[in-house]
């Protein structure tokens, strides 16, 4: 098994940093407390059971959000094992290029109904997620930031009621005597 970080194994299992890993760091692109999400990654790694890539871990409030690429999904345990690693509450979520799926990995248990474009007059676009009820606390902010940095759009999320299957289908009768109010 095989956890591919964007720091040096050696690095982030030592704690002293090279001067690229460093960098890397200091420009923002990852922060000093990431370091001890990769170490836990680094060690839960042999039990994982295919090939894990870290991109990035955020902190909403207590809780931390860890955005790992996997070709074989991930399995139930591990948030738990990072959470006990880490000292904190840990959600793993699977990262993909996918917009919509990634939204529906970061904003679950709310499911997500559509993603609607609007073309600005500035010429920007705007990504609108729908969802059939509002997220968790907290995540509606990381998952717009998420998304934006992943799409290059602006992203609103708004919760709407998903239509039930009989409000999005009309009984036959319904139509048949629309039918007959028209001649037809």
């Amino acid at each position: 098994m095989a956890v591919r970080i964007p720091l040096d194994t050696i690095c982030v299992r030592s704690g002293l940093l090279c001067p690229r890993c460093e960098a890397r760091i200091r420009e923002g692109e990852y922060e000093e407390w990431e370091i001890d999400v990769m170490k836990a990654l680094l060690d839960v790694g042999e039990r994982l059971g295919g090939e894990v890539r870290y991109v990035k871990a955020h902190r909403v409030g207590g809780e931390v959000y860890i955005f790992l690429e996997t070709p074989k999904g991930l399995p139930v345990w591990l948030g738990q094992e990072l959470s006990r690693a880490l000292g904190a509450r840990v959600y793993v979520v699977e990262y993909s290029k996918d917009l919509r799926r990634l939204a529906s990995n970061l904003l679950h248990p709310a499911r997500v109904i559509g993603l609607d474009y609007s073309y600005l007059p500035d010429g920007s676009t705007l990504l609108q997620v729908k969802v059939d009820r509002s997220p968790r606390r907290g995540v509606e902010e990381l998952a717009k930031k998420v998304l934006s940095l992943v799409s290059g759009m602006e992203v609103t999320i708004q919760a709407t009621q998903a239509p039930t299957t009989t409000e999005a289908r009309p009984d036959k009768s319904d139509i048949r005597g629309a039918l007959d109010k028209i001649g037809l």
